[in-house]
């Protein structure tokens, strides 16, 4: 699925954390240390895999992480956590401030909603798949598996209770983290969004890190855990499609039965 420009090249995708490799002097730096690994591998700030395929690290769009980079790293190690930690001011991060998480997220989902394009970013440690967030995916498996409870037999209603439990415990876990409000939604009154939005999420969750991957026309949330190492697949979905959809804007695939 990649272009034959980009096949078998290994391209970083640098972001607010190590921005300095966008200068020249990085780059002059790397070439004299002559190290293979670093030769083989290409900086950019953003990339494209198709027309409608745009990656970036998604810190764009914050003026202190986006422009004032320089001033704000200085001002961040030298003052300002030590400030936080003596007068226990919130963090100012999208890592970590939900409601600043929210916003960015949203004005990427705009601007690939606008673009008709598919984004995949990163930066705000959110995993985010086809514009539906991990809490999206919990409630609507929980709808799901109550509307399934009410049909089901009597041998399979105690898995689908402990299905039910399980959401359950997931959704109170995000909003205890979130002091008890709702993620915001990418579309007004929670209607289906464009899935033109995908963040891979991060790679220092306490159990694991997650990532998208796109390989055979196929785009997939993956988590790697931490404890015995295992791969799953948390979404999947047929890349040709989407970007079928996303170009028509239509957010619901009009062929799937609704539920």
């Amino acid at each position: 699925m990649a272009p034959r420009s980009i096949r078998g090249r290994s391209i970083r995708i640098w972001g607010n954390h190590d921005k300095e490799i966008s200068s020249p002097r990085f780059r002059s730096s790397c070439r004299e240390f002559r190290h293979p690994s670093l030769s083989r591998v290409e900086f950019r700030e953003g990339l494209c895999l198709a027309p409608d395929i745009f990656l970036i690290h998604g810190h764009q769009g914050r003026f202190f992480d986006d422009r004032a980079w320089r001033l704000s790293r200085w001002a961040v190690q030298i003052f300002w956590r030590t400030f936080q930690k003596i007068f226990h001011i919130g963090f100012d991060g999208p890592a970590e401030n939900a409601k600043i998480r929210d916003a960015l997220e949203i004005n990427y989902y705009r601007w690939a909603k606008s673009h008709r394009v598919l984004l995949i970013c990163g930066h705000t440690h959110r995993a985010v798949f086809a514009s539906h967030t991990h809490f999206d995916r919990l409630q609507e498996e929980l709808s799901a598996t109550r509307r399934r409870l009410l049909t089901a037999a009597p041998r399979e209603r105690s898995k689908l209770r402990a299905r039910i439990l399980e959401a359950e415990s997931g959704i109170e876990d995000i909003l205890l983290r979130r002091g008890g409000r709702s993620p915001r939604a990418f579309e007004k009154d929670r209607q289906d969004p464009l899935p033109c939005y995908f963040n891979s999420g991060c790679c220092g969750y306490t159990n694991g890190i997650t990532c998208i991957e796109i390989e055979e026309n196929q785009i997939r949330l993956v988590k790697w855990r931490k404890d015995d190492g295992r791969r799953t697949v948390l979404s999947n979905s047929d890349l040709a499609a989407l970007r079928k959809r996303i170009r028509s804007g239509r957010a619901v695939n009009p062929d799937s039965p609704r539920p």
